[in-house]
């Protein structure tokens, strides 16, 4: 049986790697990012950030985005994950 891989570098015939990844930025997303107090009030609730897969959605305010990339790049590393600069992408809002 070959592994086949995605443009992402997932096993594409592997069950469990979306598995694996999204137990990582499970655990990863909610600790690194508890102490930033900005992004979209949603019912009451403040989200600054959504992930799937290797994708993980910031939301914040342009002055503490690179703050916030360094943070969950620093605590990537601690689960072998890495932020592919050429895959990286900003989008302004005025949320």
């Amino acid at each position: 049986n070959e592994l086949s891989y995605s443009s992402g570098d997932l096993f594409q015939s592997c069950p469990l790697s979306s598995d694996l990844v999204n137990n990582c930025l499970k655990h990863l997303t909610p600790t690194t990012l508890d102490d930033f107090h900005e992004g979209v009030n949603l019912h009451g609730s403040l989200i600054n950030n959504l992930s799937f897969m290797a994708d993980i959605d910031l939301y914040t305010s342009k002055e503490m985005v690179h703050e916030m990339i360094r943070t969950v790049n620093n605590a990537s590393k601690m689960y072998g994950l890495e932020i592919r600069e050429q895959k990286t992408k900003s989008m302004p809002s005025s949320y």
